[in-house]
């Protein structure tokens, strides 16, 4: 059985550092698109910022969190030997909302990966350096933020999945 002490005071200040790291990215991205909207608004670069901002502000603090503690109370209520009805929908509930978050994670990621990619060819024309290089900083801690996040879900996906399997093999 995998055992994961989820309370660790270490596992959420690492989180909300994350996530404040990751909403301070969000405004700043949102700044850059304001600004630099009219002069750029055609590319194929800015149209991935777009989207990628649009997923990005799906991703509120509160939302993360809420997920965060039902899928922490799922996981040891999902260490109950007796579980009733009502437990087994809470642990399904919060299943769906992980792997939703996954999901909306990688989806982010992978949007994060082209503007990446667009950024790297950019910048080798050599045209608004400055601007392709401050995108290209912020697209890199975005980018670390999400893969931290994914993972730190996907492991309580993981547990919650196990715990499910287990559970469900002893009925």
């Amino acid at each position: 059985m995998m055992m994961m002490t989820i309370s660790d005071n270490n596992h959420e200040n690492d989180l909300t550092d994350i996530i404040n790291n990751l909403n301070e990215e969000k405004i700043t991205l949102s700044l850059l698109l304001y600004r630099n909207h009219n002069q750029h608004h055609i590319t194929k670069l800015f149209n991935y910022l777009k989207s990628m901002n649009i997923v990005l502000k799906m991703l509120t603090i509160e939302r993360i969190n809420i997920i965060n503690t039902k899928s922490y109370h799922s996981i040891k209520l999902s260490m109950n030997n007796k579980l009733t009805e009502f437990d087994i929908n809470e642990i399904f509930k919060s299943h769906i909302l992980l792997s939703s978050i996954v999901n909306l994670l990688c989806e982010c990621l992978l949007k994060a990966l082209r503007c990446d990619d667009c950024i790297r060819l950019l910048l080798k024309k050599k045209l608004f350096a400055p601007l392709y290089t401050v995108l290209f900083a912020m697209i890199a801690r975005i980018i670390s933020c999400l893969s931290k996040l994914v993972l730190y879900f996907d492991n309580k996906y993981s547990i919650l999945t196990s715990q499910i399997t287990v559970s469900s093999g002893c009925r």
